[in-house]
């Protein structure tokens, strides 16, 4: 059986990849499927995630849906992440962008081109998201 702490990551990671996620209390799982299912599917193709959405919607007392970070609160987290990495250089770019317009744009474009700190960027912003599932979780 899984962890707490391996689902949330879990649900975290689907999150961030774009997927729609119901939290099971009883089993301690979770399931998912697409935001949009329609772009994955061919014309006539029929929806596999179906068995999935029908689960939850005929067990919805069963499941709680976890909420993706709105985008303030990701905004925020790409202030924080750019206060605190230790090259300066990097962090007065990276608070630039955020200031500009299109600021997710302009900050994922400058960490996508910077090895030294992608992978900072990257564990970050897992945690924090892991942080949100959590509370999620414990007040749903």
């Amino acid at each position: 059986m899984k962890t707490q702490n391996n689902i949330i990551k879990e649900i975290a990671d689907s999150l961030l990849c774009g997927m729609i996620c119901f939290y099971e209390k009883a089993t301690n799982s979770f399931i998912e499927y697409p935001k949009e299912v329609e772009d994955y599917l061919m014309f006539d193709e029929e929806n596999p995630w179906q068995e999935v959405i029908d689960k939850v919607e005929d067990n919805v007392d069963d499941y709680l849906l976890i909420d993706p970070m709105p985008s303030s609160e990701a905004f925020k987290l790409m202030e924080q992440f750019a206060r605190e990495i230790d090259s300066l250089g990097f962090s007065a770019k990276l608070l630039d962008a955020l200031d500009k317009r299109k600021p997710f744009q302009n900050f994922n474009h400058l960490i996508e081109n910077d090895f030294d700190n992608r992978q900072l960027w990257f564990d970050f912003r897992l945690e924090k998201n892991m942080e949100w599932v959590k509370r999620q979780i414990e007040f749903g």
